[in-house]
């Protein structure tokens, strides 16, 4: 188990070291002429609707636009847009349709932004993120000089209460163990890895593979976007963009949970065997090193202890060792304090039961709600 666990943290170093070599995307040296628009899906986002809106309004670009769908939002958000759409001309509201059957509310808000539109490029980002002024010019130039036909940021994730910064560092380095800039960014090779806070895609492109209507029934529509972008032979690119663009997508516990549990539930291709098998190996990595060295102390203690105990409280104590560097270089990239990265093991808890919970909800046919609406995944689906 232990050797286990040290290859699995050398594993992990060595694609950090890959994701601190990520192509980042600089400032446009030179503005670009090509005219884009920017999408935003919006629903009861009155808590980050204006900050993002007055970002994006700022952008240093020349021929752009900004188009807000409001799906039906039940708090302030219509409001604030109407009152923000007042003072830019830049601006436009548009109210999102009745759901159609076997569509996801956020593909139908995305292909509702969409239609009609005539700009070269479109910018599909969250209602939750907040954009430096340089960021458009910035994407779109680099993305034109690398003659890319989709450009997904990585971007930076504001972590601000306790529970954000305990647990939400779990599942964003765990995920880097599943994909590399290299082989997402290689055409040979398969892999895809997409961020829905920032898909840049040339607007023709969009339309051959047939827009979002192509995935309308995929929760997790930035991958499919990007895995449809692949497999037609268009170029993709995942790139750095931690100092255009952040995000703050939960402020609590109850919040994480929810939004964790639909990203699990989401993600059609895995089994529910997968997701119970991975709860189970994740439980017993983070705290299997915890119960070897306590049953070693405790033989120990009671005067039984061998040569045996003392190579378990050795192996047990270098795999705490290996997690309390590991939670701390984490902490250090996701730029919060280093003591958090003590508790990772509560966060890995924490997911456990996330993952435990969407099982559940699968297996019950209860399904998730998300922006108040539900939805439902069979238990064989994967």
């Amino acid at each position: 188990m232990s050797l286990r666990r040290i290859h699995r943290f050398l594993a992990l170093a060595k694609k950090r070291k890959a994701f601190q070599a990520m192509v980042s995307v600089p400032p446009a040296l030179t503005p670009p002429i090509s005219s884009a628009t920017i999408i935003v899906p919006a629903r009861n986002e009155e808590r980050n609707i204006e900050v993002c809106v007055r970002s994006l309004l700022n952008q240093s670009y020349v021929d752009y636009d900004v188009v807000v769908v409001d799906g039906g939002s039940e708090d302030a958000t219509p409001a604030i847009l109407q009152r923000l759409a007042a003072e830019s001309p830049r601006l436009r509201v548009v109210s999102e349709p009745p759901l159609p059957p076997s569509w996801i509310g956020q593909s139908w808000a995305l292909a509702t932004g969409a239609a009609g539109v005539s700009s070269e490029w479109l910018l599909f980002t969250d209602a939750d993120t907040e954009h430096q002024p340089g960021t458009l010019a910035a994407a779109v130039a680099f993305a034109e000089s690398q003659r890319l036909d989709m450009l997904s940021l990585l971007y930076h994730f504001k972590l601000s209460s306790f529970w954000e910064r305990v647990v939400l560092p779990v599942p964003i380095s765990l995920s880097q163990l599943d994909w590399s800039p290299e082989e997402v960014n290689d055409p040979c090779f398969p892999k895809v890895k997409a961020h829905g806070a920032f898909i840049l895609i040339r607007r023709a492109v969009y339309e051959a593979m047939g827009g979002h209507r192509a995935i309308r029934d995929v929760i997790s529509n930035d991958n499919a976007m990007a895995r449809l972008i692949k497999s037609r032979g268009y170029r993709l690119m995942l790139a750095d963009g931690c100092q255009w663009v952040q995000a703050r997508h939960f402020r609590s516990l109850g919040e994480i949970w929810t939004g964790m549990s639909r990203w699990v539930f989401s993600r059609h291709q895995v089994s529910l065997a997968w997701v119970l098998g991975c709860a189970a190996l994740l439980l017993g990595l983070s705290w299997g090193s915890f119960a070897l060295a306590g049953l070693a102390m405790a033989w120990l203690i009671m005067g039984t202890g061998s040569f045996g105990s003392w190579l378990a409280l050795l192996l047990g104590g270098l795999g705490i060792l290996l997690q309390v560097a590991l939670g701390v270089s984490v902490a250090h990239a996701m730029r919060i304090p280093s003591a958090y990265g003590l508790l990772r093991p509560l966060g890995i808890v924490v997911i456990v039961g996330i993952m435990l919970n969407s099982a559940f909800l699968i297996l019950s046919g209860r399904g998730v709600t998300w922006k108040g609406r539900r939805y439902y995944r069979a238990a064989g689906d994967g």
